[in-house]
């Protein structure tokens, strides 16, 4: 009788990868087809600290791209369409390997092992949440002519929604 290891983590490692990247794609669609409602009207971030948190738009978001509507899904969170990819990929990637079982690493992913790309990436998402905070503060506090410049009526669109 042989002895062979009991460990099974690149399979259980693709399986909750496969569940972690289903959540935002099965809820941005049970959200949008009134199956499951917001159950409160600000998250508990925004309840204990009074303000938006870097991920607030997400959900609505993801629910936008899941109608197909591109536009209003940058407007609530600009990363949103960027998750979303990510989201499917991810999905997509765990369920092959689990189907074909191949011999390569579960985070021999190009993209998550370069170093400068995930810097830039947080770097962006830092940029993007200070600039959603600070489109909070009044308008006096602004520079001028920043509020009529279209980009930035863009990006903060939702802002106030959230």
């Amino acid at each position: 009788m042989t002895l062979r290891s009991l460990s099974h983590s690149p399979h259980w490692q693709r399986l909750a990868l496969l569940g972690g990247a289903s959540i935002p794609l099965v809820g941005a669609w049970l959200f949008n087809h009134n199956i499951l409602a917001y159950p409160w009207d600000n998250c508990l971030f925004q309840q204990v600290f009074g303000t938006i948190s870097p991920s607030c738009g997400l959900t609505r978001s993801f629910q936008a791209i899941a109608r197909g509507d591109l536009a209003t899904a940058c407007s609530y969170h600009l990363f949103g369409p960027i998750l979303f990819i990510i989201c499917l990929y991810l999905w997509g990637r765990a369920l092959t390997e689990l189907l074909c079982k191949p011999a390569s690493t579960l985070l021999s992913i190009a993209p998550l092992n370069n170093r400068y790309l995930l810097v830039g990436l947080g770097a962006s998402f830092i940029g993007y949440y200070a600039m959603r905070l600070y489109s909070r503060l009044d308008a006096d506090w602004l520079p001028q002519g920043l509020t009529e410049n279209p980009i930035w009526q863009f990006l903060t669109s939702a802002v106030p929604v959230l």
